[in-house]
């Protein structure tokens, strides 16, 4: 079970706490609004990928895969 769930509506706190327990650097979500909506500007999205890459070990990757399988599926997300 997770220790943490963040929320959309408090995201940059949430992130903010993310990163800190995590032991990452803290950084402003910069965000671009669109017609559609808010999204993550390139330079975010490169951002977490980065993280992502440097802080999510394959073994991580691989509990996160068995533990949300369902989910992966049901949003039609790869599993690998």
């Amino acid at each position: 079970m997770p220790d943490f769930i963040g929320r959309f509506e408090n995201i940059e706190t949430d992130w903010n706490r993310v990163t800190t327990h995590l032991g990452m650097p803290t950084a402003t979500l910069p965000l671009l609004e669109t017609i559609s909506g808010w999204r993550p500007t390139p330079e975010a999205l490169k951002a977490v990928r980065t993280a992502t890459a440097v802080h999510l070990t394959r073994r991580n990757k691989a509990l996160l895969r068995t533990r949300y399988v369902e989910g992966l599926k049901l949003g039609s997300y790869p599993s690998e």
